[in-house]
Parts: structure tokens; sequence; C-alpha cells
């Protein structure tokens, strides 16, 4: 999957927009000094009959050279005190998710981005209506005139400080991932352990469950504790791993899509040793097979990715595939 029927109209002239970022970059310091802008080179106009579409497509990391790997999702990141803002291109913005969320207590920075949302908003506003010239000859007048109200009409994404109500977590299977991803998944993990060695063994556990990122990522590095926890805590009837992988009968590693867990012979407090160095193993198979896990991990995460925006989960996935060596 590597066709991408859009190219680069360059409607634009890059000396304009770069008179654009300067006079961009001077409104919004003088709403607040601390603000910065960045201006993203490699950002690519396509239209508004165009790009809005193609900016709601996701990047899928299972399909080698999916087009929207390297699909620029924004033309500029607002920075306040350092720290991500605002991403925004001419027909949207967001922002960050930090400020998308309720916060109980009330620190600085989200006070001073209360008092100057408003007006930050004004400024990207204008520049989209702005950035209308370059195409004003796709509407007709009226038409033109309704595309040009549009980004005043929406409303702002920041959430102030409020009080955050804490709620259980349900452990009721949400069934995010359809029962055929998870048999492929298994299937594609059996079919490269076979590849490298017969003797290693994948055993995939029916009962796990799969939280999501932000539950699952908790529940692996808050596990259930027999010595801190409630006997009849809920959380202690959950299976804490979805796959085992077996050299002979000897375990070497557990995972979910969110945690790894290696095999030791011994007491790992006490002088034990991981399992593939007792076994002899080599280091190359030991780190090819951690790698398929990775991968495994890394397209989890798409059934996962309305949980982000699409350029968020573009960054999630280029994040974790450096990480994980993936690249």
């Amino acid at each position: 999957m590597t066709f991408f029927p859009f190219v680069d109209s360059n409607r634009r002239p890059q000396a304009e927009i770069r008179k654009i970022t300067e006079e961009l970059t001077q409104k919004f310091h003088a709403i607040d000094p601390e603000l910065t802008l960045i201006h993203n080179d490699n950002f690519i106009d396509y239209g508004p009959e165009v790009f809005p579409q193609l900016s709601s497509i996701y990047w899928d990391p299972r399909v080698a050279k999916h087009p929207m790997e390297h699909f620029v999702y924004s033309e500029y990141l607002l920075r306040y005190r350092g720290y991500p803002l605002y991403w925004f291109t001419p027909y949207d913005e967001q922002i960050y998710e930090y400020y998308r969320k309720p916060s109980g207590a009330s620190d600085s920075s989200r006070q001073a981005v209360k008092v100057i949302d408003q007006a930050i908003l004004k400024v990207i506003h204008e520049y989209q209506v702005l950035n209308l010239f370059y195409w004003n000859d796709l509407f007709p007048e009226k038409q033109l005139e309704q595309e040009r109200l549009k980004p005043y009409n929406r409303p702002s994404q920041f959430i102030g400080p409020g009080e955050l109500v804490s709620s259980p977590i349900s452990f009721t299977d949400p069934k995010h991932r359809p029962l055929v991803a998870v048999e492929k998944n298994t299937e594609y993990l059996e079919t490269q352990l076979n590849k490298l060695d017969l003797r290693l063994s994948l055993i995939h556990d029916d009962s796990y469950i799969d939280f999501g990122p932000k539950i699952g990522r908790f529940l692996a590095e808050y596990s259930y504790d027999p010595e801190e926890d409630e006997p009849n805590d809920p959380i202690c009837d959950l299976s804490d791993s979805e796959y085992q992988i077996y050299y002979g009968d000897t375990l070497l590693y557990s995972f979910t899509p969110y945690s790894f867990g290696t095999g030791y012979q011994g007491n790992i407090l006490n002088g034990g040793i991981p399992s593939f160095v007792h076994l002899g193993l080599s280091n190359e198979l030991d780190a090819t097979v951690i790698k398929h896990v990775h991968k495994y991990q890394l397209n989890n995460l798409y059934y996962w990715r309305d949980y982000y925006t699409t350029g968020e989960f573009q960054k999630e996935i280029k994040k974790n595939k450096k990480m994980w060596c993936l690249e």
C-alpha cells in the first residue's frame, strides 16, 4: 500500500508562508512572551476539500509502507513555557492532551492558559481564514463566506481546573480488539517463533482482557500484590499476561500489549539468572524474539487508535518504533 495520489499544488508561495509565520510569531509573543511557534517546513496544504479528509486517516503500522506513515498532520506547533500547547493547520487546531482533561489542582500554567486561550484561538482562526485566500476559486462567493466563518464557530477545547471525580475501573471486557485480530496475532507470533527454533512454543491466555493503553499500563505497573491488596480486590482475578514463550519446558518470557517479563531460573533477587542465559541461548536469538514481541505490542495499539488524534497516534507509534529499534 504505497499509492498516494495527492501532490502539492504549490498554491502557497514559500516566501509568503515565511512572512505569515513571522507575523504569527509576533502576535503570539504579544499575547505572552513565553509562547513560541514552530513551523513544520514539510507540511503540505492539499486544500480545504482534500486535507481535512486525509488528516482524518490513521496510519496503520501493520501495513508496510502505509502512505500515512510520513503524512504531516500539522503545520504549526505552539509551545507555552517550553511545552506543547497547540498543533494547528489551516483547517483545525488541537490543544495538548493535558489541557483537554480536567485538573484537580490549579497549577500556574493551566491558570495562565485559561487567561490567554481565547486570544490564542483568535490568532489561529485569523490565520485559517487568511489561508482560504489561496483556495478561494474553489468556492462560490456565498459558500466562501460560510467557509470563512467556520473557524470562528469552533469552541475552545481547553478544560480548566475542576474537581476530579474518581471512579472505579470497570473490569468488564471492552472487546475493543476483534477476536479474529487476536487469532491472527497469535498465528503471526507462532510462525515467527517456529522459523527461529522449533523448540520455541507460544501459549495464549484466552482469559486475558485488553483494557487499552491507559488502564493496561496502569495494571502492568500496579499488578495484584497479595501482601498489600485485599483478597477480594477484583485485580486478583485478572490475568497478568496474555502470552508466554517457552523453550522446551522452560519459560523464557511472558508479556501483554503493555508489559514484558523475563523468565528466571532461581530467585531473581538472590543470584537468579534469565532463562535464556541458563539455557545457553544466543543473544541474537534472544534479541530477535524480543523484537517480534515489540512488533506485536506496536501493532496492538492500532486497535486503540481512536483514543488518540491521528497526529498523536502517529507520534506514539514513531516513539515506540524508535524505543524498540523497529525502524
